[in-house]
C-alpha cells in the first residue's frame, strides 16, 4: 500500500504540471480579440491588462501570465485566483529588453493658458485627488504657501491654537482666503498632519482633523492644495470638480513631459494564496504600487516600483509575503508598509521615501520600511534618503539584519535609522523585540524647520523606545547620528560588539517614564569613539535623582567596553538627573556612579591645534587658584572667574595651566566669558579631566564669538574635591592652525556580503591596543576604528 501511495502522488503531480498553461501579453503585437489557444503562443499574444484581469479567475495553479519585455501597459493587475503550494500562479516577463512597465500615470497634454502664468490640462482619468506629479523624471512638489525656500524652511508659525479645531497666526492675512485648502501642521517633531481647512477668517484657520493631536504653539504650518499657492515654475494644483490640472509656468509647458498619477493601485491582491510576481516595472500609482490584503505565500522578485503617491508597498493581515531584489523609489508616504508575520524583505533598495513634507500621513509615515507583526526578517537591504526613519518595526521576534541605512530624519524628527517601540502593550507582557544585527546606519540629519527650535532634533542610529524588551543588538555600526544607540525605559536588552563612532553622543540611556521598565540591560564589549569636543561618549538622563530609586546601575550593567575620545577636550559623560546636570571622566563614571567598572579608555594625544605663535603679553596675572576649591563644600559647584581684561572678538586665545588632583574622577570646565550680567560665554567650553598627582594642560579657544574690555577666564567644577587646585596659569592671544583630525584615525565600513582587504600606509592601533600594519581583512557588514601610533 505504501508503494502505491507514492506512485499515485507522483502521478498527480505530473498531471498538475501538465495542466499548467502560459498566456502571453504584448502592448506592441498583442490583440485582445485572439483566442485562448492563440494567446498561449508568444507570437500571438493578448494586448491589455483588462484582458489579463478578465481571464484571471480562470487561471489554474501553475499557470503563468507572461508580459513582454519592452511593453508598456496602462492600468492595474487584479489577482483574483490562487495557486497552491509548489504551483503558484505566476506573473512574469518574457523576451528581451527592458522589464515590462505597468503605469498608473496619465500624460498631461492640451495645455491652455488660464492667465497669470497658470496653465491647465484636462485629466479625465484622474480621480478625486492626485497624489503625485512628475515633470520629466523628477517628483514635482505641490504648490504651497509659504514657499519651500522661505524663512523657517517654508513654515509659518502657530502663535496659538484651540484644541484640535483651529490655529491663529498674527502674521496671517485675511487674503487670500484659504478655505477648502489643506493645512499641513507640524504638530510635534515627529508628526506632520494634513488637515482640511473649514474656514479662514482674519488670522485664524479652523480645520477638520481625524486625529486627537493638538497643534503646538510656535511650531510650523503651511498651506497646500489650492490654486492660490501657485507662484513657482512646476507647482501644481488638481481641481477634482473640473478634472483639470493647474500648473504655474512662465511659458507654455506643452513641450515638457508631465504626468499625474491616475490609477490608485498597480497590483492588487486580496484574499489569495501562492502567487509569484517576477521582473515587472511599476510606476505612477496614485496610492499604492503593490497592495496585498488578507493573503499569504505571495512573492515579489526583481521588480521596480517607483513614483508612488502614498506607499510603494502596503500589506494588511498578510503572512509569508516575500520581497526579493525589489527596488522602491520616490514614495510619498512609506516605501514598504507591512502588516503581518513571517514576511521577508531581502536584497531590496528603498530610495527617496517621504522626501516632501505634506505628502505623507500624520503618523508612521515618511519611513522606508515599517513592519507590524511577528517573526519578520529584513536583511541585506540598502535604504537611502528617508524623510523620517529607515526601518520601524513593532511586534515580536523580528530580525533586522545586515542592512545599510543612510541619510534619514530630514523631514521629521525623533526618529531612528532603526526604530522599535513596545509602549502599546502592558508593562507585564513579555514580548521579545528580536534581533538587530550587523547593520550599518549613518547620517541621521534632523529637521528643525517648523519647530520652535527649543525641542532638540533627534535622529538616533538605533532607537529603542519606551517599553522595548528582550532585544539583542549586536555587531552594528552607527556613525554621524544624534545618538549611536538610544535606550529609553527598555528592559532585558543585550547590546554587544557594536561600533559607535562620531555621533553627537555614542551611547544614550534615558529614564523618562516607568522606572520598573528600565532594568536588566547588558551593554558590553562595544567600541564607542567620540570625534569632536562636543561629543560625549556617554549620555544618561533620568527624571529621578541620581542616588535615588532606581540608581543608574539598575538601568544597565555596563562592562568590558572600549572607549576613546579623539578630541581629548570632550567630556566622557554628560549626566542629567533630577537636581543634577554634570559632565565628567570615565574615572568619575566608574567611581561615582559605579558604571563600566571593567571598561577601558584608549589614551590619545592628537593635538587639535598647532600654536604658531603667542601674541602680546600674558593676560592672566592672578596667580594660583587654590582657595575657591579648597574651601568649597564637597560635591558643590564651584566657579572661579578671574579678570583678564580685553578679549577681542573673532580671535584665538591659548591658556596653559596645571590641575593638581588626587585621582581621575573629576572634570574641569574652562572657558572665556564677559564679566557683566548675564555673564555670556564667548568661547567654547572645554572639558579637561583630572589625574593624580597633576596634569599640565593647553587649551585653545578658537575664534571667540564676541569681545569686551571686561572679560574673565573661568575654571568650573560641578563636583568639587578640596584637594584640587589650579596653578601655572597663563592666557595669551595666539595665532593657531586647526589640525585635521582625519589624518590621525581611520574609520572604515564594509557594507557588502564579501570580506574586503584594507591597505594601510602607516602603523595603526585599535581601541584595544592591537597593532595593524600593511593589509588587513574587514568582514562583511562590519567596521573598524584605528588610530595612528
Amino acid at each position: 500500500m505504501k508503494t502505491f501511495t507514492i506512485v499515485l502522488v507522483f502521478f498527480l503531480s505530473g498531471v498538475l504540471s501538465a495542466r499548467a498553461t502560459n498566456y502571453y501579453f504584448s502592448s506592441y503585437t498583442g490583440d485582445d480579440g485572439r483566442s485562448v489557444q492563440q494567446a498561449q503562443n508568444p507570437s500571438t499574444p493578448w494586448r491589455t491588462l483588462d484582458k489579463l484581469n478578465a481571464i484571471f479567475p480562470s487561471l489554474k495553479p501553475g499557470d503563468t501570465a507572461f508580459l513582454q519585455r519592452g511593453s508598456f501597459f496602462v492600468g492595474s493587475i487584479r489577482v483574483t485566483q490562487s495557486g497552491v503550494a509548489g504551483n503558484p500562479i505566476v506573473i512574469a516577463a518574457f523576451g528581451t529588453g527592458f522589464a515590462p512597465m505597468i503605469s498608473g500615470f496619465s500624460t498631461l497634454k492640451g495645455w491652455t493658458s488660464a492667465g497669470g502664468n497658470i496653465w491647465q490640462s484636462p485629466c479625465g482619468s484622474c480621480g478625486l485627488r492626485v497624489n503625485m506629479v512628475k515633470v520629466g523624471d523628477s517628483l514635482q512638489p505641490m504648490g504651497r504657501w509659504p514657499n519651500r525656500d522661505a524663512a523657517n524652511g517654508g513654515y509659518a508659525r502657530v502663535q496659538s491654537h484651540a484644541d484640535t479645531t483651529s490655529i491663529t497666526d498674527a502674521s496671517l492675512s485675511s487674503g487670500p482666503n484659504w478655505t477648502g485648502a489643506d493645512l499641513v501642521l507640524r504638530k510635534y517633531t515627529w508628526v506632520i498632519e494634513r488637515d482640511s481647512i473649514l474656514q479662514h477668517s482674519g488670522n485664524t484657520i479652523r480645520y477638520k482633523t481625524g486625529s486627537s493631536n493638538q497643534a503646538t504653539d510656535k511650531f510650523g504650518y503651511f498651506i497646500q492644495n489650492s490654486l492660490q499657492t501657485l507662484d513657482r515654475n512646476g507647482e501644481w494644483y488638481y481641481d477634482p470638480r473640473t478634472k483639470k490640472m493647474n500648473m504655474y509656468w512662465t511659458s507654455d509647458p506643452s513641450g515638457i513631459s508631465i504626468n499625474a498619477t491616475a490609477v490608485d493601485t498597480l497590483i492588487n491582491i486580496s484574499k489569495r494564496q501562492y502567487v509569484s510576481v517576477q521582473g515587472l516595472f511599476l510606476q505612477g500609482a496614485n496610492r499604492v504600487g503593490i497592495y496585498v490584503i488578507q493573503s499569504g505565500n505571495i512573492s515579489f522578485s526583481d521588480c521596480t516600483v517607483i513614483f508612488n503617491g502614498v506607499n510603494g508597498v502596503k500589506t494588511i493581515q498578510s503572512n509569508y509575503i516575500s520581497f526579493l531584489r525589489v527596488s522602491l523609489d520616490r514614495s510619498g508616504n512609506n516605501g514598504m508598509e507591512l502588516d503581518g508575520s513571517n514576511n521577508l524583505v531581502q536584497d531590496c533598495r528603498i530610495n527617496r521615501t517621504g522626501t516632501i513634507p505634506g505628502m505623507g500621513n500624520p503618523m508612521q509615515s515618511y519611513i522606508a520600511i515599517t513592519l507590524r507583526g511577528d517573526n519578520n526578517t529584513v536583511q541585506y537591504n540598502k535604504i537611502d534618503s528617508s524623510g523620517y526613519s529607515g526601518i520601524d518595526f513593532f511586534g515580536a521576534n523580528n530580525n533586522i539584519l545586515n542592512n545599510v541605512v543612510d541619510y534619514f530624519a530630514f523631514v521629521k524628527d525623533d526618529g531612528g535609522g532603526i526604530y522599535t517601540w513596545s509602549g502599546d502593550i502592558s508593562t507585564t507582557t513579555k514580548r521579545p523585540v528580536g534581533n538587530i544585527t550587523g547593520n550599518i546606519v549613518q547620517n541621521g540629519t534632523t529637521c528643525p524647520a517648523g519647530t520652535d527650535s527649543v525641542h532638540a532634533g533627534i535622529a538616533h542610529g538605533i532607537y529603542l523606545d519606551y517599553n522595548s524588551g528582550y532585544a539583542t543588538i549586536t555587531g552594528n555600526t552607527v556613525t554621524r547620528c544624534t545618538g549611536g544607540i538610544f535606550i529609553q525605559d527598555a528592559h532585558y536588552v543585550t547590546v554587544q560588539q557594536n561600533t559607535f563612532f562620531n555621533n553627537n553622543s555614542q551611547i544614550i540611556l534615558r529614564h523618562a517614564f516607568n522606572p520598573s521598565l528600565f532594568q536588566n540591560n547588558d551593554i558590553s564589549n562595544n567600541t564607542a569613539v567620540s570625534l569632536t569636543s562636543t561629543q560625549p561618549v556617554m549620555e544618561a538622563s533620568s527624571v529621578d535623582a541620581v542616588n535615588g530609586t532606581p540608581p543608574l546601575t539598575s538601568f544597565a550593567y555596563m562592562h568590558d567596553n572600549k572607549y576613546a575620545r579623539i578630541d581629548g577636550s570632550s567630556p566622557f559623560f554628560r549626566l542629567g538627573m533630577k537636581g543634577l546636570n554634570t559632565t565628567g571622566s570615565l574615572g568619575m563614571w566608574k567611581s561615582t556612579y559605579q558604571m563600566d567598572q571593567t571598561s577601558s579608555e584608549t589614551s590619545l594625544n592628537f593635538p587639535l591645534y598647532t600654536i604658531n605663535k603667542l601674541i602680546g603679553s600674558n593676560l592672566y596675572t592672578k596667580g594660583a587658584l587654590i582657595t575657591p576649591f579648597a574651601t568649597a563644600t564637597v560635591n558643590t559647584r564651584v566657579v572661579a572667574s578671574t579678570g583678564v581684561g580685553t578679549i577681542l572678538a573673532g580671535k584665538s586665545y591659548v591658556t596653559h595651566f596645571t590641575i593638581h588632583a588626587p585621582d581621575d574622577t573629576r572634570t574641569m570646565l574652562v572657558f572665556l566669558q564677559k564679566n557683566l550680567y548675564p555673564w555670556p560665554c564667548i568661547s567654547d567650553v572645554i572639558s579637561v579631566g583630572t589625574a593624580s598627582p597633576s596634569t599640565n594642560n593647553t587649551v585653545v579657544f578658537e575664534k571667540t564669538t564676541d569681545g569686551d574690555p571686561i572679560c574673565g577666564l573661568v575654571f568650573q567644577m560641578n563636583q568639587i574635591d578640596p584637594r584640587i587646585y589650579v596653578d601655572n596659569i597663563d592666557l595669551y592671544q595666539a595665532d593657531v592652525t586647526k589640525n585635521d583630525p582625519s589624518k590621525n584615525y581611520l574609520f572604515r565600513t564594509n557594507p557588502s556580503k564579501s570580506a574586503i582587504t584594507v591597505g594601510l600606509t602607516s602603523t595603526y592601533q585599535d581601541v584595544g591596543g592591537k597593532v595593524y600594519q600593511g593589509n588587513f581583512t574587514l568582514q562583511p557588514f562590519s567596521s573598524i576604528v584605528l588610530f595612528k601610533k
